[in-house]
């Protein structure tokens, strides 16, 4: 139930540490683990851990823990108490079905003060047990320095879209995953976002008009949605834009392609793979700069 009875203190080299599906309670580390400075994966998956508080994660303050993933998905996370996080540098934390309903809102206000490089929040999709998403649930992330936010299988968010950017429009790399999301959020001005792939939601039409307010944006996917047909929005004056995948959607439409993009220069890679029907019946010359395209 608690890490002071692992006798692993001597693996000074130790890589990874699995210690998932186990009934540990508590996730104070021992001082011993500020030896292991090679360890770069250490999981708690599926395990009983309740609450996390102030001084458990001493041990990962000191030397550099750049390289170090945590995992603390599918466990019942009631509380995070504020400084938990605080200082901690981490390359990824993955909180997967970690919370009850309305514990989320308030155990993410928790993380203040972290830096992570890929932070993972949501469910799985056979163990879904928030049913209720409180509106602005990740107000508390504000306070998180992060790289890459992934979002992926949960109910309710498409009820809070106004507010779902407010904390990660700063963000470089956004993934939503499995959401059920219905139209894209609002994204704040001037936002710093490059990377955006919205996969498996349930969008009608290609939100050309509202991702073009993202003038930073380099590569946008939005793939796997069943219910995409419809691509008569423009993309307009995205000069950073390289990258489209709009595959494995059902997209119909005819006039492809040069119409879709106006003044998007650098667009270099355009995969259109695995759609219902698109008719060549345009041209290419909005998009002249492409090296790669796909029309399987």
């Amino acid at each position: 139930t608690s890490l002071s009875e692992l006798p692993i203190g001597h693996l000074h080299t130790l890589q990874e540490l699995n210690l998932g599906h186990n009934s540990i309670t508590s996730l104070k580390l021992p001082k011993y683990f500020t030896n292991m400075t090679s360890l770069r994966h250490l999981s708690f998956f599926s395990n009983k851990i309740t609450s996390i508080s102030r001084g458990d994660l001493d041990a990962l303050r000191e030397g550099n823990r750049l390289n170090l993933s945590l995992v603390l998905s599918l466990n019942n996370i009631k509380s995070i108490e504020p400084g938990a996080f605080a200082g901690i540098h981490l390359a990824e934390l993955a909180l997967r079905s970690a919370f009850e309903n309305f514990m989320m809102h308030t155990c993410l206000q928790g993380l203040a003060g972290l830096q992570v490089s890929r932070l993972i929040l949501g469910e799985f999709r056979d163990t879904r047990t928030l049913q209720d998403i409180a509106r602005g649930f990740l107000d508390g992330l504000c306070q998180v320095q992060m790289d890459e936010f992934v979002l992926i299988c949960l109910d309710g968010v498409e009820d809070d879209t106004d507010n779902l950017f407010n904390c990660i429009g700063n963000i470089s790399t956004v993934r939503l995953v499995d959401l059920g999301l219905e139209e894209i959020p609002q994204v704040p001005a001037l936002s710093k976002l490059k990377q955006l792939e919205c996969k498996k939601c349930s969008f009608e039409d290609v939100p050309a008009q509202k991702l073009s307010l993202l003038k930073e944006l380099r590569v946008l996917r939005i793939t796997q949605n069943n219910g995409l047909k419809n691509f008569e929005q423009k993309f307009n004056d995205l000069i950073n834009l390289e990258v489209i995948d709009l595959s494995e959607n059902r997209l119909t439409f005819s006039t492809c392609c040069s119409p879709q993009f106006q003044n998007c220069p650098n667009l270099k890679h355009l995969n259109l793979s695995f759609n219902s029907e698109i008719r060549l019946t345009g041209d290419f010359t909005n998009v002249k700069n492409l090296l790669y395209l796909d029309l399987q």
